[in-house]
C-alpha cells in the first residue's frame, strides 16, 4: 500500500511539473498560474485547491502546498497498516489492548472524516 501513495505523489510531481511547462509556453506569470490552476483539478479537489490558493500567496508555497497535501492524504494507508499491527500482549488486559486499538481506530477514523470533507 506504501507503493501506492508514492505513486499517487508522483503523479501529482508530474501533474505539477507539466503544468509548469504548459503555462510557461502560454507565457504565463506565476499569479496567472496559481489561479488557471484550479481548471486543471477534479471537481472535487476545487474546494481544496482554492483553500490553498488563499493561504499561499506565491506559486511556490501553493505548488510546496499542493504536494504536500498529496503527500498528507495518502497517509491514511500507513495509518491502517498501524491499526492492523495493534496486538495484545501476553501480560496486556483486554481493556488495555481496547484502548490502544481505539485510540489507534480514531486516528484512522478523523483522518478519513478530514478527507471527506476536502471532497
Amino acid at each position: 500500500m506504501i507503493g501506492w501513495a508514492i505513486c499517487v505523489n508522483q503523479d501529482v510531481e508530474e501533474f505539477l511539473e507539466d503544468y509548469e511547462a504548459y503555462r510557461a509556453s502560454k507565457e504565463c506569470d506565476e499569479d496567472k498560474m496559481q489561479q488557471v490552476i484550479r481548471l486543471y483539478v477534479s471537481n472535487n479537489l476545487k474546494p481544496w485547491i482554492r483553500e490553498q490558493i488563499k493561504a499561499n500567496s506565491t506559486w511556490t508555497n501553493l505548488k510546496a502546498a499542493i504536494s504536500s497535501g498529496a503527500q498528507t492524504s495518502y497517509n491514511v494507508e500507513e495509518k491502517l497498516e498501524q491499526l492492523k499491527s495493534v496486538k495484545q500482549k501476553p501480560n496486556d488486559m483486554i481493556k488495555t489492548y481496547t484502548n490502544q486499538f481505539d485510540a489507534c481506530a480514531e486516528a484512522v477514523k478523523n483522518h478519513i472524516r478530514g478527507l471527506e470533507k476536502r471532497q
